[in-house]
């Protein structure tokens, strides 16, 4: 009876060790799903600010030479212009649709036209 109480006493320890490690695994990998978002999301943010700098000396060329007021950057832009409270996939996916949009149409976007029409007034030329 005390041999039976024993292994009934381990089965149980066994099995709540492994559901222990099962839900440690399973949070390890979350957090490592979580941070690879995270990091394609920068990524993203980089590429996106990239690209509307490049757009914006390229109109600012052509058409008026604008500088951005002082203390705005391309990132102020992309990080309160573009990235709404949302989940992390859907701020991906938002962001690189814009992204793709910037890249197919340039400085005819309708995002980077609405970056002209909030900051083109602010301007110093």
């Amino acid at each position: 009876m005390d041999l039976s109480k024993n292994i009934t006493t381990f089965g149980i320890a066994f099995i709540l060790s492994i559901a222990i490690f099962g839900t440690f695994r399973a949070l390890e990998r979350n957090s490592i799903s979580k941070s690879i978002f995270e990091l394609n999301l920068e990524k993203l943010k980089l590429k996106t600010e990239s690209k509307l700098e490049m757009l914006w000396k390229h109109y600012s060329y052509t058409n008026e030479n604008m500088q951005l007021p002082e203390g705005l950057s391309f990132k102020n832009i992309v990080e309160n212009a573009f990235i709404i409270d949302e989940s992390l996939q859907e701020q991906i996916l938002g962001l690189n649709k814009i992204y793709l949009d910037l890249i197919s149409h340039g400085t005819d976007s309708s995002y980077f036209i609405e970056i002209l029409n909030t900051y083109g007034p602010f301007v110093g030329m």
